[in-house]
């Protein structure tokens, strides 16, 4: 089990280096450096607190899980870069590490009879997207972001069966979220998201592989059509069909996630999170 999460954090960095490479001036005017992960942490360093509510649940659980609160501490690098055939949109990504904990005793609400939890999780992930140059300092900027990451789950009451797979046990998983984010400085933003996260009960290494290269290749072709969109009549759309289209597709793929932790393939039901965050990132 530890070498296969290794090999899928090497594959995920090699994907991430890979898209960091040059791209074409002819397709969106600008060059981002390609750069080892190492090097962008240690070049150009971003810092994120976020601060949100959360929920969980699994298919078939016949007990509500009270609502958690949620901390999370993202370290990584961001690029924004003003786009040359249209200075008015930036292009934006950003690649992390992060730790979060959620536990009940955060959230805001009591809820009689709801189980008690808490849970730490650490991971690597990306996010990216354009905006709009507001002023000669501010833009505002709408990312798509996916990640990989490891939970520990530990429940404070019985443990019902649907939660035994994840009770004080590290499980993997993997995320997808939405941000709209106000960078009002060249150094600080602050931006609210939507995050939507699986953890699997059991990790079927073939059967995830199959379902994220057919995931991973509807986020491709959606990103190819942004691109037409770049170079139409109207690129100024295209921060907003970005962030419309990629989101929309991931609440789509993670709503067929919430039955099959593999979908298409036969597989069990994840424990599922989502989280409504608040943010503040400052960009070094």
């Amino acid at each position: 089990m530890r070498r296969l999460c290794v090999v899928i954090v090497i594959l995920y960095a090699v994907v991430a280096d890979l898209r960091a490479q040059q791209k074409d001036e002819e397709e969106n005017g600008v060059v981002f450096e390609q750069r080892l992960l190492l090097g962008r942490l240690l070049e150009a360093p971003s810092i994120n607190f976020y601060i949100g509510m959360g929920r969980v649940g699994r298919e078939g659980l016949q007990r509500d899980v009270r609502e958690p609160g949620v901390l999370i501490l993202q370290l990584g690098s961001a690029d924004m870069q003003m786009l040359r055939r249209s200075p008015a949109i930036v292009e934006y990504e950003r690649d992390y590490v992060y730790v979060s904990v959620g536990a009940s005793s955060l959230g805001l609400r009591e809820r009689a009879g709801a189980l008690s939890q808490q849970w730490w999780r650490f991971g690597i992930g990306k996010e990216s997207g354009y905006g709009y140059r507001l002023t000669e300092k501010s833009s505002l900027l709408l990312t798509s972001g996916a990640g990989l990451q490891w939970t520990y789950t530990s429940l404070r009451d019985s443990v019902p069966e649907f939660l035994a797979p994840f009770h004080d046990k590290v499980r993997f998983g993997t995320l997808r979220d939405g941000t709209l984010i106000l960078q009002f400085s060249p150094v600080m933003g602050a931006g609210i998201s939507f995050e939507r996260a699986v953890v699997f009960p059991a990790h079927l290494f073939w059967k995830h592989l199959g379902s994220l290269l057919m995931e991973s290749t509807g986020h491709w072709l959606l990103g190819q059509f942004v691109k037409r969109v770049l170079r139409a009549r109207t690129p100024s759309a295209a921060p907003v069909v970005n962030f419309l289209l990629h989101n929309a597709f991931a609440v789509g793929w993670y709503e067929l996630l919430r039955v099959r932790m593999n979908w298409p393939f036969a597989s069990a039901a994840p424990m599922q999170t989502d989280a409504l965050r608040f943010h503040l990132q400052w960009i070094f």
